[in-house]
């Protein structure tokens, strides 16, 4: 749960608005309060929040140069030349890039695809990248998730005679690549009416329009790839509005009776017991992490060829390749953890937790950086070493304070940095570790107030307890699939009895409380994970202000509402 003096914040909006959206969706209240919330303010906006209709989803072609990229590829499939697939290493790059290369495949292209390597090839489309296209023979460059900044590298294909298609979804710089076509939603002249696709979205899409122009039946494209459409968007913490909900409904949908062996086995794996119920959750938890494994702790083509093979041995051997990379990676993770946790703890004083955690892998770090930020509600950067005398740093932040903004003060001390305002990363000469640590502390100290260290939780609606049933979590789950700008509904209740508090779990350090919920009903909570030390903290009787998010809970045959609590104190006396 969180810290103790958490903030609850609830939100304003207008009793108008809610009774509006009431009628015309047919929600409750409480669920139109949580639409309202989310910014929607007509009929018309909620019914195509609700509705997620792939018909929905605008003309691929509005994207900026998305004819000129289908003809260009067109014309390398007509001809048979060699074409490469250029990903990225993280789950959104190596999805996109197998999206392409599948796709291709069945125009009956002449294609390779490349992902990097996180620390021996770096990110982006690279001068050596472009190289062992050259080398290859290939004709024309297609990226996925890169390549929207790499002007000097598309000079040096061009003077080899490779054509490039850009399809990207990072911000572009002041000038443009130029490269045959760059399909970039973000571009300044893009009339694509959704900005914020995922590099997979991207890929989607021009593929789509690819199928339209071969002729393709657009439905069997659709339901052949949403999958991987759907995986790329939610490891890549997009919004979860316009396209992005189209997309992951219906990816979610493929994805449980996905034909694929590599996704197959990942399901597997998790051990999803009813791949009908795959969520948001099941993505940003298991899948992705597992996907993300490889370019963390090993080979990113590993991830690639679980999502390509079409041999059912070779998948569940990847898959349990990957399964146990992954476990690695957690314990890795783990045990810098412990040492990052007591370096904050030496330090209480510091508004910026700036961590040195030598032989960390690169691939870990941001990781680090990001439990740490949850846990003491402060920024963190964390740093390891890299090669030849370097660090590598990255960087995560709390709402309101711009750890880019925090680098750039400091621009002068790096070798190269990036990111934006919650999430940063760079390099740095180790001689100049600790003047950077200094200054990244001045900063956040004269930066940031005692009351920005404090946690603030965005509610979205009061209710009774009385009120939670089974009906009202069916309404909200309408709302899903939920993730970045659509969060999970916050609900608080107050003056809330307790029954009940039990300790439970083989090594008997798990908790769960057991609250009132009128008429005879009572209301459990999922389990409080290790909080079994904690138990004199609730006192059975007391009442209690509680503030949860909604989850059903399935054991037995049995479906059971529970509240996955994340802050709850003793009632105030009023």
């Amino acid at each position: 749960m969180y810290p103790d003096n958490t903030r609850w914040k609830l939100s304003k909006c207008d009793a108008a608005l809610i009774k509006e959206l009431s009628a015309g969706t047919g929600l409750r209240p409480t669920a139109a309060r949580v639409l309202a919330n989310r910014g929607i303010d007509t009929i018309e906006s909620a019914r195509l929040f609700l509705e997620k209709s792939l018909d929905s989803l605008p003309d691929p072609f509005l994207l900026p140069d998305a004819m000129a990229a289908c003809l260009r590829i067109k014309k390398a499939v007509d001809e048979r030349e060699k074409i490469l697939v250029y990903g990225d290493y993280d789950g959104d790059g190596v999805t996109s890039a197998a999206l392409l290369k599948k796709l291709l495949t069945v125009l009956k292209a002449d294609v390779d695809v490349f992902v990097p390597h996180r620390n021996r090839d770096g990110y982006d489309l690279q001068h050596a990248g472009v190289e062992k296209a050259h080398e290859i023979g290939a004709k024309l460059i297609v990226t996925c998730d890169c390549g929207i900044t790499r002007v000097d590298e598309v000079e040096i294909a061009r003077s080899y005679g490779i054509d490039v298609v850009i399809t990207d979804h990072h911000t572009p710089g002041d000038v443009l690549p130029a490269a045959t076509a760059v399909v970039n939603p973000h571009r300044k002249d893009s009339i694509y009416p959704f900005r914020f696709l995922a590099g997979v979205g991207v890929a989607f899409r021009l593929g789509e329009a690819l199928a339209r122009l071969f002729d393709m039946n657009v439905n069997q494209y659709r339901n052949a790839y949403l999958d991987l459409a759907a995986i790329g968007t939610v490891t890549d913490v997009m919004q979860m509005r316009g396209d992005n909900r189209i997309l992951v409904e219906h990816g979610l949908d493929r994805l449980s009776s996905t034909k694929k062996p590599g996704l197959q086995q990942i399901l597997k794996v998790i051990k999803k017991g009813d791949v009908r119920q795959l969520d948001t959750h099941d993505i940003g938890y298991y899948i992705g992490p597992l996907l993300n494994a490889a370019s963390r702790m090993g080979e990113t083509r590993m991830a690639l060829d679980l999502l390509l093979t079409k041999d059912e041995d070779a998948a569940e051997h990847l898959a349990e390749k990957l399964n146990s990379m992954n476990c690695e990676r957690k314990k890795i993770q783990q045990d810098a953890l412990i040492e990052a946790y007591r370096l904050v703890e030496a330090d209480p004083a510091s508004k910026c937790a700036v961590l040195y955690l030598p032989g960390c892998p690169n691939g870990v770090i941001g990781l680090v950086a990001g439990r740490v930020k949850d846990r003491y509600y402060k920024p963190c950067v964390v740093m390891s070493d890299d090669k030849d005398g370097m660090l590598r740093g990255s960087a995560r932040s709390i709402q309101g304070f711009s750890i880019y903004d925090a680098l750039k003060s400091c621009a002068v001390l790096f070798e190269s940095f990036g990111g934006h305002e919650l999430a940063a990363g760079f390099s740095i000469h180790s001689d100049r570790r600790e003047e950077l640590v200094e200054k990244l502390k001045d900063f956040a100290c004269a930066q940031l107030s005692d009351d920005d260290l404090i946690p603030v939780l965005q509610v979205d609606v009061e209710v009774e307890i009385s009120d939670v049933d089974r009906e009202l979590f069916d309404e909200l789950q309408r709302l899903a699939p939920f993730g970045a700008g659509n969060a999970v509904p916050v609900l608080i209740s107050r003056n809330v009895r307790l029954l009940e508090r039990r300790i439970f779990g083989a090594d008997r350090t798990h908790l769960k409380l057991v609250f009132e919920a009128g008429s005879g009903r009572n209301i459990e909570t999922f389990p409080l994970w290790g909080e079994a030390e904690n138990i004199d903290d609730w006192t059975v009787g007391m009442k209690y202000d509680l503030c949860y998010e909604l989850c059903l809970n399935k054991w037995n045959n049995r479906e059971t509402i529970q509240l996955a609590m994340l802050s709850m104190r003793e009632t105030a006396i009023r």
